[in-house]
């Protein structure tokens, strides 16, 4: 239906679907934005990546930190969140493994 609506219009399909594609994206950065992060974290994330953002006053900096609205390039911010939450599912990984090594040699030392 929304090709026929684009072909109809004239409109370009790839041009629409890429619209999409940032809206969602952006839509995905924002709830990243909301409830992973702290203000504190919001701020620090901020002035590490200053040339992301762009702020017209002092109460769209405010909006941002508050997790109110997202501005700044949502690729990166999702991109960092899932090299953060690799990293974490691999010291959570190495972890578990660490354990049951240690509980297989204390039972194998036990048992002898």
């Amino acid at each position: 239906m929304n090709e026929v609506h684009s072909m109809t219009t004239g409109a370009d399909p790839l041009i629409e679907e890429s619209r999409w594609l940032t809206a969602a994206l952006q839509e995905r950065a924002h709830e990243i934005w909301i409830w992973c992060f702290s203000p504190r974290e919001r701020i620090d994330y901020i002035r590490k990546n200053r040339s992301q953002f762009e702020f017209h006053s002092y109460g769209h900096l405010v909006d941002v930190v508050r997790g109110r609205c997202f501005n700044g390039c949502a690729l990166k911010l999702i991109n960092w969140r899932n090299r953060v939450r690799v990293n974490m599912w691999r010291a959570a990984s190495a972890f578990c493994i660490a354990t049951w090594s240690l509980i297989i040699f204390i039972a194998i030392w036990l048992l002898s």
